[in-house]
């Protein structure tokens, strides 16, 4: 499927009925599976697609006994905070 959109051109005019059916396809795949079972190719090769192709709207699966998220406060810095600690943490892991 990402082979017919990069060979089609449809990064240029996925309005064609083939383009955008592929198009769905892939973003169906990239959007439901789990992201460990998704090809590097196709992670990487389908953000070519969209901004041309429309999209739907589907969410990934929740994974079962994941943790819920805790709801987000927008009264503090809370949200600013963790992001910062989050960023430094992974630049210092990848040094």
């Amino acid at each position: 499927m990402l082979t017919y959109l990069g060979n089609n051109n449809c990064a240029a005019d996925c309005k064609v009925a083939e383009c955008e059916r592929n198009w769905l396809i892939v973003q169906t795949h990239y959007n439901y599976c789990p992201e460990t079972g998704i090809p590097e190719l196709i992670e990487d090769g389908c953000h070519d697609y969209d901004e041309s192709c429309k999209a739907c709207k589907i969410r990934r699966l929740f994974p079962e006994g994941a943790p819920n998220y805790p709801a987000p406060n927008c009264e503090d810095t809370s949200g600013n905070d963790t992001y910062t600690s989050l960023s430094v943490t992974e630049s210092s892991v990848s040094d």
